[in-house]
């Protein structure tokens, strides 16, 4: 291994211009020239130098390291490297690496056997670790477990969502029913009051017909009249000029309309158009052909209009 120094502090302190005490070249060698010589003889100036038998020096001066390890090759110096310090260096680096050793073989721990305590004394070391494996799950176990939390989370809105509805289906259900029940209640009541109705008219009716056919065959009663009396009499006879007043307009509506009473009694006639008066949804016809089917009664052909 070679090595190239660099000059000395004392060689760089000479140099420059202000330096009047050793005013030399900066390029003067520092020994004698000499021609290059063969391998021999380098390995005999290498040996010589080495030796202390070089004739460069004066007698009784004892040569340094460095100037018989120093060799001239021409255009440079050679400097073979030191033995003595290489040796040094080996011993030193065996022995730290011995010291290395010895405080591996000090503090390297002894091999033991530990018996797995873990959960008390009652869990095993091969139950702790299978368990410490499933308690701590990787990325895929994980997301599983999220995807189950979700899939659990959504069937209960659903199962949620189920009984709101079939709540509210049967809260529309029950309040359909009882529509329905009302719808009937009140169409019953609408026609028992309409059956009412038609039955105190037709009463009315045959009342004022008997009445007028007594005093027809009797002559005029010899009667008392009293305050209740009077009262009732005319309170038949605004109800008869009401159905006297509608007979006529029905009269005159059928007369308008050309209706045909070719064939028919007095009291035929007076038996339709109480009926036409009663039901005028119905054309005369219809009810003429009703009253002809049930002989001419007029409770019968009003009982078959009301249905």
């Amino acid at each position: 291994m070679s090595k190239t120094f660099t000059s000395r502090p004392a060689v760089t302190r000479g140099r420059g211009r202000g330096n009047q005490l050793n005013a030399q070249p900066v390029n003067r060698p520092l020994g004698r020239a000499r021609t290059p010589g063969t391998m021999e003889g380098m390995e005999n100036s290498r040996v010589g130098g080495a030796t202390g038998n070089s004739t460069d020096l004066a007698p009784g001066v004892q040569a340094t390291p460095a100037e018989r390890r120093l060799t001239y090759q021409g255009g440079y110096s050679v400097i073979p490297p030191d033995e003595k310090k290489r040796q040094q260096i080996v011993q030193i680096a065996q022995k730290e690496e011995k010291s290395l050793q010895e405080h591996r073989q000090r503090n390297t721990q002894t091999s033991f056997n530990y018996v797995g305590t873990v959960g008390g004394g009652q869990v095993s070391q091969q139950e702790s670790r299978s368990h410490l494996v499933q308690s701590s799950p990787n990325k895929v176990q994980r997301q599983l477990q999220q995807q189950q939390r979700k899939s659990f989370v959504k069937q209960k809105e659903e199962e949620d969502i189920v009984k709101h509805k079939a709540k509210q289906r049967a809260v529309a259900e029950t309040n359909e029913r009882r529509e329905q029940e009302e719808a009937t209640s009140q169409q019953q009541r609408w026609d028992e009051q309409k059956r009412r109705t038609n039955d105190a008219f037709l009463r009315r009716l045959e009342n004022k017909a008997k009445k007028q056919g007594a005093v027809n065959s009797q002559g005029p009663p010899q009667t008392v009249q009293t305050w209740e009396t009077q009262e009732t009499e005319e309170r038949e006879e605004n109800s008869d000029e009401f159905v006297q007043r509608m007979g006529a307009a029905s009269t005159s509506d059928a007369e308008e309309n050309s209706v045909d009473y070719a064939g028919l009694s007095v009291e035929q006639r007076r038996r339709l158009t109480t009926l036409n008066v009663m039901f005028p949804q119905y054309p005369v016809d219809f009810i003429r052909g009703i009253l002809e089917q049930t002989n001419f009664s007029l409770d019968a052909a009003a009982t078959v209009l009301g249905e």
